[in-house]
């Protein structure tokens, strides 16, 4: 959805000059910046994931020593 938006905003000349600005050294901060905030929002999924998973267990070994 985000790809459709900027495609339609800036065009393909557009994005062009995005992705050649993109590749330059100034642009490394905000691409490690950016790199780091996906990796840390993938982490947070697989934490609730895996938090979720040890409730259930948690809540099936109680049932069943009842």
């Amino acid at each position: 959805m985000v790809a459709n938006l900027v495609g339609y905003i800036v065009g393909p000349s557009g994005i062009k000059v995005l992705i050649s600005k993109m590749a330059g050294k100034e642009a490394l901060p905000a691409l490690a910046f950016i790199f780091t905030t996906f990796y840390m929002g993938q982490l947070m999924f697989h934490c609730e994931a895996s938090r979720e998973v040890m409730e259930l267990e948690f809540m099936n070994s109680v049932l069943t020593h009842m």
